[in-house]
């Protein structure tokens, strides 16, 4: 399953003010190896695409529905700068 084309970059910003207003990413889901940075704050990929699916259409993505690399590419046409953590 492809990441549907329906998250915007506003929703990822939206994902991003959860998470810092305290919304709890699960340990599991943590960066591990790429990391979408934004105001010197990194963030996981997978975790901002799934939440932000959630905003714009109500369910959240499953995770395990696309792959690191797909979240990337996304992440990277929306404008978001993206960062290798090892």
């Amino acid at each position: 399953m492809a990441i549907p084309n329906n998250i915007t970059r506003n929703h990822i910003i939206q994902v991003i003010n959860q998470i810092d207003n305290r919304r709890q990413i699960p340990s599991i889901r943590l960066a591990r190896e790429v990391a979408l940075r934004f105001n010197e704050i990194n963030y996981p990929v997978k975790i901002l695409i799934s939440w932000g699916h959630e905003i714009a259409s109500g369910q959240e993505l499953p995770y395990t529905s696309f792959i690191t690399q797909e979240a990337v590419r996304y992440l990277t046409d929306l404008g978001f700068e993206i960062v290798r953590l090892h």
